[in-house]
C-alpha cells in the first residue's frame, strides 16, 4: 500500500490496517455453548429421536392398512368371480297360515 503524502513510499507497518477474517454463523470453534444450546443441545437431540420414532412407527402402520385394504378388495374381486351374493338372490315369501287357508278356498 503506498501514501501520496509521503511520495510514494510505503507506509509503516504500524500503519497498515490488518483485517480480521469475518465470522462465520452460528457458533463460533471452540464454542461450548452450543453443546447446551440450540440444535446440538440434549433436549433437541432427544426430541428428534422422539419423532424419527413417530414417523418410524406411522409409516409401518400405513403399510399394515395398505397391505389390509389390498387384501379384502382380492377377497371381494374373489367372492364376486366365485359365487354371487346371498342378498341378490330373489326367494319367494313365505305365507303365514291364513293366506294358505285362502289361497286353498279359492282355488275349490
Amino acid at each position: 500500500m503506498r501514501d501520496e503524502e509521503t511520495g510514494g513510499t510505503p507506509l509503516p507497518i504500524s500503519e497498515v490496517r490488518i483485517t480480521e477474517p469475518r465470522r462465520k454463523r452460528g457458533g463460533q470453534p471452540g464454542n461450548t455453548n452450543r453443546l447446551r444450546h440450540g440444535g446440538f443441545s440434549a433436549k433437541a437431540r432427544e426430541r428428534r429421536e422422539w419423532v424419527r420414532a413417530l414417523v418410524a412407527q406411522t409409516n409401518a402402520l400405513i403399510l399394515r392398512v395398505e397391505m389390509v385394504a389390498r387384501a379384502r378388495r382380492g377377497l371381494a374381486a374373489k367372492l364376486s368371480r366365485v359365487a354371487k351374493p346371498f342378498s341378490r338372490r330373489t326367494i319367494a315369501p313365505r305365507l303365514t297360515e291364513a293366506q294358505r287357508h285362502d289361497g286353498a278356498a279359492d282355488a275349490g
